[in-house]
Formats: structure tokens, sequence, C-alpha cells
């Protein structure tokens, strides 16, 4: 494409500022990674943002889910995420997520 970005995949539009998206944006591209990554059975309109990632009244992944999150996430926008506390409040839900990913630009 001609006027194609060659930011990190985070960025989704070249604009002359180059801000990050606004957080409605992103939190559906984090839906959208989520469901796709881990192929889950339910779409991302079907749950929200402060949703629980895990545990049974969220989506109710696993330690394996979490893996496969973690490297869908790194390299899909690039955020990287340490083991033990820092990954359980980063993965709490789509929000948290959004705001780690926001804390890199």
């Amino acid at each position: 494409m001609e006027n194609e970005c060659r930011h990190r995949p985070l960025r989704s539009a070249c604009e002359s500022n180059h801000e990050y998206p606004m957080s409605n944006d992103l939190h559906i591209r984090i839906k959208k990674v989520i469901v796709d990554e881990l192929m889950l059975q339910i779409s991302s309109e079907e749950f929200g943002d402060d949703t629980p990632i895990f545990g049974p009244e969220g989506l109710s992944l696993d330690s394996v889910d979490a893996l496969q999150l973690v490297i869908a996430l790194e390299k899909n926008f690039g955020l990287k995420i340490s083991e033990g506390s820092e990954a359980i409040e980063v993965l709490r839900n789509v929000t948290t997520i959004g705001d780690a990913i926001r804390a890199l630009a």
C-alpha cells in the first residue's frame, strides 16, 4: 500500500501525530486478538471490557490460554508481560491490558 504505516502493529493509522488509538478502538482490537488467537467459541462482542479473563465469572481461561495470550499480546501490540504479580494485574481484563499497552507510549 502506498500510505501504509510502518510503525509497530499497535499504531492502527498513520496520522501526523501517531497517537495510540482511542480506548474503544484499542479494546476492540484486544478482544479480537483474544478471540482469534485463543480460538474462543464466542465473538468479541459477547464480553465486556471489564469481563474477567480468568475465573468462572469471566472467560474462564486457563494457564495454557494465559501463555498463548501473553505471546499474542507481544506479537500484536509489543506488550511484554513479566511473570507473577505483574501478569495477574495486566491480564485481569481488556481494560487493564489496554492500560498496559497505552503505557508503552
